[in-house]
């Protein structure tokens, strides 16, 4: 028979088959069952605890998957979202003294190198009157003329200044002032100068003879200055300005002209840089909706998730928006080419962009474009925002991490309870059950004794009884 101490027996009563070979005599493997199934029943509450934690963590760490898909998104939506990353439509000149170059302001220049010869300035058609000795008295003259077409009505009771203000006052295309000349003796006298308001000459009519009659009977108005249209080539093509801007010959940009001379005009009309923000948002969409769709599908530690599953719901409401501020063909993103579909094989949307479409759109009104992109009330600035409540640090997806951390501390708390509780209970069980084997073992073992001594005296009856029988 073999002998083992009560500890080392109930080391063995999570092994009955081990435990009946060394006790053959003794049915010791039920007791092991029901031990086991006693010490099983003990831990069905730390094992659900432990399943529960096991489940919040694997939450958790989707969570911090979808955290990272969203952050990305952020990440090229703000750049979409950003000014430098839309370079405006710009023009320069080489020679700013020969003429400064700007962007229309409804105008989409198209991108190209003028080279721009000035040959001749222009020039204002000039006037200028015989001297008076006041530019306030009454010169008594009365009658009318007409500058460009538009009627002057002149009374005698009229002066220099007071004509002055009249010709201004028709805006006939001719500006009037009084000028005033101090002599070497201090002698003053008074002139009224006329001055066309484009390069080109001034048509007069005068019947009355109150500007180009002289003495006492008119003002003595005589040209100083005919007029000369700015004359300039561009990229050799002959052109004639009677002001010194021009909006008309390079399409999108306007030209202020300053002198003569010869410049270089660069026109740059380049989306590179938005065009590609946009393809990084299209991506960074693709793998938001293919991350959220694994971690919602059944079975997947997001499905049924409210949060989660509304998280692509919110992100495609907000890109199928109107901005109806916006010019008619501008107010939405698809009509730039980037647009939402579903497909047969994936009820999941799919964002897609048409660089070609986005192209053309821009070349046509960058700014219309533009302001779909860039700006807090834009689309893509709506849909930063949105973005931002998501994944910021008091965001809706920390919020939602810090609530499942929350619950792990508190069952993680809990298993180390009743983990304890479990300890001191199956130790109590192991007593109990070490009890019940001790008190079978000394019954088998007395049972042994007393088998032993039967045969042991049957033995001796046995030799007894022999040794008679010899005699």
């Amino acid at each position: 028979m073999s002998s083992s101490s009560p500890s080392s027996i109930s080391s063995l009563l999570n092994n009955p088959t081990l435990l009946s070979a060394m006790y053959p005599g003794l049915n010791l493997s039920g007791l092991a069952n029901l031990y086991q199934a006693e010490s099983a029943a003990l831990a069905a509450p730390l094992d659900n605890l432990t399943t529960q934690v096991q489940t919040l963590t694997t939450a958790a760490q989707a969570w911090s998957q979808v955290q990272t898909a969203v952050q990305q998104l952020q990440t090229d939506v703000t750049a979409a979202n950003t000014q430098t990353n839309w370079q405006s439509p710009s023009a320069s000149s080489s020679q700013t003294s020969v003429l400064q170059a700007a962007v229309s302001s409804s105008g989409a220049p198209v991108s190209g190198v003028y080279q721009i010869d000035v040959t001749a300035q222009g020039l204002y058609n000039t006037y200028l009157s015989q001297s008076e000795t006041s530019s306030t008295s009454a010169l008594g003259l009365s009658g009318s003329f007409s500058l460009n077409g538009q009627t002057v009505n002149v009374s005698s009771t009229d002066s220099l200044s007071s004509i002055a203000q009249s010709i201004n006052a028709a805006n006939a295309g001719v500006t009037a002032t009084v000028l005033t000349q101090t002599s070497s003796t201090g002698t003053t006298s008074y002139y009224l100068a006329l001055a066309s308001t484009a390069y080109k000459s001034i048509t007069v009519s005068d019947p009355n003879g109150i500007l180009t009659g002289t003495g006492t009977s008119g003002l003595g108005e005589a040209q100083k200055q005919a007029a000369q249209a700015w004359s300039y080539t561009v990229n050799g093509l002959q052109t004639y300005s009677t002001s010194n801007t021009d909006s008309t010959t390079i399409p999108g940009v306007t030209l202020t002209l300053a002198g003569t001379g010869t410049t270089t005009v660069d026109v740059t009309n380049t989306n590179q840089a938005a065009v590609s923000a946009v393809q990084k948002v299209v991506s960074d969409y693709a793998s938001l909706q293919s991350t959220l769709s694994q971690l919602t599908a059944q079975g997947q530690p997001l499905a049924g998730d409210v949060t989660a599953e509304g998280i692509l719901n919110q992100v495609n409401n907000t890109l199928l928006q109107a901005q109806s501020t916006n010019p008619v063909g501008f107010q939405n993103l698809a009509s730039v080419g980037l647009t939402l579909s579903y497909s047969k094989s994936n009820t999941a949307p799919q964002l897609n962009f048409s660089q070609s479409t986005f192209n053309s759109q821009y070349t046509a009104n960058p700014n219309a474009v533009q302001s779909l992109f860039v700006g807090s009330t834009s689309i893509m600035g709506q849909l930063e925002t949105y973005l931002n409540q998501l994944s910021n640090p008091t965001g809706q997806i920390n919020s939602v991490q810090q609530g499942i951390a929350s619950e792990i501390q508190s069952m993680t708390a809990q298993e180390q309870s009743q983990q304890n509780l479990i300890t001191m209970q199956q130790s109590a069980l192991s007593d109990l059950f070490n009890q019940e084997i001790s008190s079978l073992l000394a019954v088998y073992s007395q049972k042994s004794t007393v088998t032993s001594l039967i045969n042991q005296m049957s033995g001796q009856s046995s030799s007894s009884g022999s040794s008679s029988s010899g005699g």
